[in-house]
C-alpha cells in the first residue's frame, strides 16, 4: 500500500513538473512583459497593438534532427501561444527566415514546412499573421530562383513590397532579397512596387496626379518591416545591443546596401523601421535614415539562448505635413498666434515643466508677435514658464543696433510679455569664440529637453534661418558666411549700403530645427510662392532647405493666398478642403 502511494505521488509530481515546465512557466515568464504606454487616439482612431518577432528558422530535413526539431518547435509554439493569450495583439509580423531550409527543400517538403508553421504559429480569429520573406526562405539574391519566390508568394502573399494599413498606421513590408538594385526581375518588380506605394503616400498628402491611385484611409509616415537591417557598419552604432562580439557588417549580406537604404528613405520617408537577420537585438535611435530602428533577435532557441519578441502600440501620425491657406497675411499672423497660445496653454507649463519655443525674426512673424502680445494683455496666456531659443543673429553687430536680432526680439516681443530674461536664449554674435557659442547653444537646447515648437519663416530662395541654398540638411548651429544674394537683399535694412551688412551670422542648422517635436513655417507674399511650391510639391533638396520639413513628422505650413500662386490648383483645393480639420487646432473663431 505504501509503495502504491509513493508511486502515485511520484507520478503526480512528474505530471506537475511537466505541466509547470511545459505550460505554466511560459506564462510566469511572459507576465514580466507588458505593452508600452498607450498612445492617444488620432481623429477617433484607436492605437494599433502589434507583436513582432524574427528568424523562427523552423528546422528542415537536412540539418534538423527530429528530437531537436521537436524540442525547439515546442518551445516556440508554447511561448507564442502563451503570448497570444496574455497580450492579444491585433496583428503579428514575423520578419523573415520563417524556415531554416526553405531555399533547399523540394515542393513536398515545403508543403510540410508550411503546414507545421501554420500549426505552431496559429493566431486567434481576427488576428492577422504577416510573414515577411528572408534569405533562408528563398535564398540570397545570387542563389534565389523564380520557383522559390513563387511558392513562398503563393503561401504568404509577400515576396516584393506590400502596404498593410491598420487604422491609419501604415506598414510597408519589404523583401530584402529584392533590394539588390541590379535590374533583375525580382528587384525591378520590388522597385516598381516601392514607387507605387510612394505615389499612394503622396496622394494621401494631396500631392501629384491621383486619379487611378488607391486611396489611403489615413496618411501617416510608414513603418518599414524587413528582414535585413538598414545599412550600418556594425552593432557598435546601436544604443543597446546584445551581440556577444561586434563584427563589421557586409553590405547585401548582413545589412542592406547604402544605396538600397537611401532608396527606401527617399521613396517612403519612413518614421520607424524593424528588422531581423542578425539574430541579435539592436536599438538605434537614429539609423542611416535618421529614424529609430529595432533589430529583433532570433525567436529560435537554436539561434538564441534568450529569444524574445517585441510588443509595440502606435497610432497614426496623421499630422505629417499640413498646409493651412488663409486669405491674408494678417490672418496668418492671427492664426499662428492662436495656435502658439493653445499649444502653450494645453501643455500647462509650470516651475518644473517649461514649454520650449523656437522663434524667428523678420517681417513675417511680426503679425504673430502683435497678436501674442494682445492675448497676453488680455490675460489669455502667460510666458512665465516658457523658454525661447531664437534662430539666428548677425556677427559683429552690437546688440543695441536696430538691425540686430537681440534688438528686434526685445523691441517687438519680449519687453511686452512676462517672460523671464533668463529664459530667453539668443545667439551672441559678439562672443569671443563663435564656434564655442554655437556649441553652447546646442547644449542649452538639449538641457532644456529639446524644442517643443519651432517657428520659422523662409526666404524667396527657400532658406530657413541663415541656412541658404546648398546648406547641409544635417547641419547644426554654426557660423555661416552669407551669400552675395543675401547681402544684397539685406542691404535695404542698412540704408541700401551693402558695405554695412554683416558678412557672417550665427544660425541654427536644419537638423537643429528638425529635432523639434513640431515645426511651424510661415510663408507670406507672392515673392515666396515659388519657395512654397518647392517645399510642398517637389522632393527634398538641399538647394531649398525648407523642403527638408517634408520629412518631419509634425510640420504645419501656414501661408496667405498670395503665396499659393505657384501651387497646382488641385493641391490648393485639397488643403483648403481640410480647413474644417485645421480649425480644430485652435479656437472656434478661426478667420475665414
Amino acid at each position: 500500500m505504501k509503495l502504491k502511494t509513493l508511486l502515485l505521488r511520484l507520478l503526480l509530481s512528474v505530471i506537475s513538473l511537466v505541466v509547470f515546465n511545459e505550460f505554466i512557466v511560459y506564462y510566469i515568464v511572459l507576465l514580466k512583459c507588458q505593452w508600452p504606454s498607450k498612445p492617444v487616439s488620432v481623429n477617433g482612431l484607436e492605437p494599433v497593438s502589434v507583436m513582432l518577432l524574427a528568424d523562427t528558422h523552423l528546422l528542415g530535413p537536412v540539418r534538423g534532427h527530429w528530437f531537436d526539431k521537436l524540442r525547439r518547435e515546442w518551445q516556440m509554439h508554447r511561448a507564442f501561444q502563451s503570448a497570444m493569450t496574455l497580450f492579444q495583439p491585433e496583428a503579428v509580423f514575423i520578419l523573415g527566415d520563417v524556415f531554416d531550409e526553405g531555399n533547399w527543400v523540394n515542393q513536398k517538403e515545403f508543403d510540410n514546412y508550411v503546414d507545421r508553421y501554420r500549426k505552431l504559429f496559429h493566431t486567434p480569429r481576427g488576428v492577422a499573421l504577416h510573414s515577411i520573406v528572408g534569405n533562408h526562405d528563398i535564398g540570397f539574391h545570387y542563389a534565389t530562383r523564380p520557383n522559390l519566390v513563387q511558392r513562398f508568394g503563393d503561401q504568404f502573399n509577400n515576396t516584393g513590397v506590400s502596404l498593410i494599413s491598420l487604422r491609419g498606421v501604415n506598414f510597408v513590408a519589404i523583401n530584402s532579397i529584392a533590394m539588390e538594385g541590379d535590374g533583375c526581375y525580382l528587384c525591378e518588380k520590388a522597385e516598381k512596387e516601392l514607387k507605387t506605394i510612394e505615389s499612394i503616400f503622396k496622394c494621401g498628402r494631396g500631392i501629384g496626379q491621383c486619379k487611378d491611385v488607391p486611396k489611403l484611409e489615413e496618411y501617416s509616415r510608414p513603418i518599414v518591416l524587413q528582414h535585413f537591417p538598414m545599412y550600418r557598419e556594425s552593432d557598435k552604432e546601436c544604443q543597446e545591443h546584445d551581440s556577444p562580439h561586434v563584427d563589421l557588417y557586409r553590405e547585401r549580406w548582413e545589412v542592406l546596401s547604402k544605396e538600397s537604404t537611401d532608396l527606401i528613405g527617399d521613396l517612403l520617408n519612413p518614421r520607424l523601421a524593424f528588422s531581423g537577420h542578425s539574430h541579435h537585438y539592436c536599438h538605434m535611435l537614429k539609423n542611416r535614415l535618421q529614424i529609430e530602428e529595432y533589430t529583433l533577435p532570433s525567436f529560435s532557441w537554436r539561434n538564441k539562448q534568450n529569444p524574445s519578441f517585441l510588443l509595440t502600440s502606435g497610432a497614426s501620425r496623421q499630422f505629417a505635413m499640413r498646409l493651412i491657406i488663409l486669405d491674408t497675411a494678417e490672418y496668418v499672423g492671427e492664426w499662428s498666434a492662436k495656435y502658439v497660445m493653445k499649444r502653450i496653454n494645453d501643455f500647462k507649463p509650470g516651475p518644473d515643466r517649461f514649454f520650449t519655443l523656437g522663434l524667428p525674426t523678420g517681417s513675417t512673424p511680426l503679425g504673430m508677435y502683435r497678436h501674442l502680445i494682445k492675448f497676453h494683455q488680455q490675460g489669455r496666456i502667460s510666458f512665465k514658464y516658457v523658454k525661447t531659443f531664437n534662430m539666428d543673429e548677425y556677427v559683429d553687430l552690437p546688440r543695441d543696433h536696430p538691425e540686430s536680432y537681440h534688438y528686434f526680439m526685445w523691441h517687438n516681443f519680449f519687453k511686452h510679455i512676462d517672460i523671464d530674461p533668463e529664459n530667453v536664449h539668443i545667439l551672441d554674435g559678439n562672443a569671443p569664440d563663435l564656434v564655442a557659442e554655437c556649441d553652447a547653444f546646442e547644449a542649452k537646447i538639449k538641457a532644456a529637453g529639446g524644442i517643443e515648437l519651432f517657428i520659422g519663416g523662409i526666404g524667396p530662395d527657400g532658406h530657413i534661418a541663415f541656412n541658404e541654398p546648398g546648406s547641409s540638411l544635417a547641419s547644426r548651429t554654426r557660423v555661416k558666411t552669407l551669400a552675395q544674394d543675401t547681402l544684397e537683399a539685406n542691404a535695404r535694412f542698412f540704408g541700401n549700403d551693402i558695405s554695412k551688412v554683416p558678412k557672417q551670422a550665427l544660425t541654427v542648422g536644419v537638423a537643429t530645427v528638425m529635432d523639434a517635436r513640431e515645426v511651424m513655417i510661415m510663408i507670406i507674399g507672392t515673392h515666396k510662392a515659388f519657395a512654397l511650391y518647392k517645399a510642398i510639391e517637389e522632393g527634398v533638396n538641399h538647394m531649398w532647405t525648407v523642403s527638408a520639413f517634408q520629412q518631419h513628422p509634425h510640420t504645419i505650413m501656414i501661408c496667405d493666398e498670395d503665396a499659393t500662386l505657384e501651387l497646382r490648383v488641385k493641391t490648393v483645393k485639397y488643403f483648403k478642403g481640410l480647413m474644417d480639420v485645421h480649425s480644430k487646432l485652435i479656437e472656434d473663431d478661426v478667420p475665414k
